[in-house]
């Protein structure tokens, strides 16, 4: 059977990133995305659930506050909020 080749661009950092973790699993970059797109045609789609990064310490805190409606500052409208900034 005949192998196509993919390329695909990517920062030296994420390179190098993704390089170490696979690394430690015993693979290349080339055999992580060759298990992607098996798994990929497998399920019919991607294999996992695409999500933002999970937010920060503060940011969770925010949350947090909000849900509990701790120390809100409320406006009245966008202007009101620009404006104290």
């Amino acid at each position: 059977m005949n192998n196509v080749t993919v390329q695909s661009r990517v920062s030296p950092v994420l390179k190098k990133q993704a390089d170490d973790i696979f690394a430690v699993m015993g693979m290349s970059i080339a055999d992580a995305i060759r298990i992607f797109l098996y798994q990929t045609v497998n399920d019919g789609g991607l294999p996992f659930q695409p999500h933002a990064k999970t937010p920060n310490a503060k940011t969770l805190q925010t949350f947090a506050k909000t849900d509990a409606n701790q120390d809100l500052t409320r406006h009245k409208n966008v202007d009101e909020i620009f404006s104290k900034v």
